[in-house]
């Protein structure tokens, strides 16, 4: 009968020790998930707290703002008052060919806010809190206005101090294309990062690719092989130049 009872403790003493074991593991500790909210609720509450996030730090809206305005002053001096002979309209090609450089600066404008975000919605979506489409459209929601913005500064400084066509329709086409570049290399970017944990090692191959898609914009060459040149077409950098 002892030894009877002294096995019976001895199995219970162990599953008790097995539930203490699962109830200190990591998994035991994680918050039990919830419903996922809708996508419209989960849009605003997102939304909302990456503008407050955003708004909170002067240092990196400033930043985003020179990184586009310097760019365009430094074309306005290069290229200022160019004038309408043969010369000058090639130089008016050279001063579009270096806008589609502002790619570069939508790679930038990624690595300095969406890892930071990434890692936070990793996170609250392995809780089941909301889905991938909210945490992305809040994050365009935020980044597109203000990229809008910036381009359309731009286009107008550049237009006002090379001399291009002072008209409505002009400008709005101008800033259009470059918003198309920027948006172009920020959404690289969001792709390589979401790919690659280390933003490092994703700057490094969006450089790449960046590169090549510029070199291949079509103000270098307008005359290439016909097999190379619908390759090319992939190129969504052509179609802004």
């Amino acid at each position: 009968g002892d030894g009877y009872s002294n096995k019976t403790n001895n199995n219970n003493n162990k599953n008790n020790n097995k539930d203490k074991m699962a109830a200190e593991s990591p998994e035991a500790r994680r918050p039990k998930p919830v419903d996922m909210m809708p996508l419209l609720t989960a849009f605003v509450i997102l939304f909302r707290r990456s503008s407050l996030n955003f708004f909170r730090q002067p240092i990196m809206i400033l930043a985003r703002f020179m990184q586009i305005l310097s760019f365009g002053i430094i074309m306005s001096i290069f290229f200022w008052q160019t004038s309408k002979t043969q010369v000058g309209i090639v130089n008016i090609m050279n001063l579009l060919w270096e806008t589609q450089a502002l790619v570069f600066v939508g790679m930038l404008n990624c690595a300095a806010l969406f890892p930071s975000q990434r890692d936070v919605f990793h996170r609250e979506r392995a809780d089941g809190r909301y889905s991938t489409l909210a945490f992305f459209l809040s994050y365009c929601a935020l980044e597109l206005p203000f990229g809008f913005l910036c381009s359309m500064i731009y286009a107008l400084m550049i237009t006002l101090t090379a001399g291009l066509e002072a008209s409505i329709t002009a400008i709005v086409v101008l800033g259009s294309g470059v918003f198309f570049v920027v948006g172009f290399g920020e959404s690289v970017g969001m792709l390589y990062c979401a790919c690659f944990r280390q933003v490092g090692f994703a700057l490094s191959l969006i450089s790449i690719n960046l590169g090549v898609f510029q070199i291949t914009t079509g103000f270098l060459t307008s005359k290439m092989p016909k097999i190379v040149d619908a390759i090319l077409n992939l190129n969504p950098l052509r179609f802004s130049s």
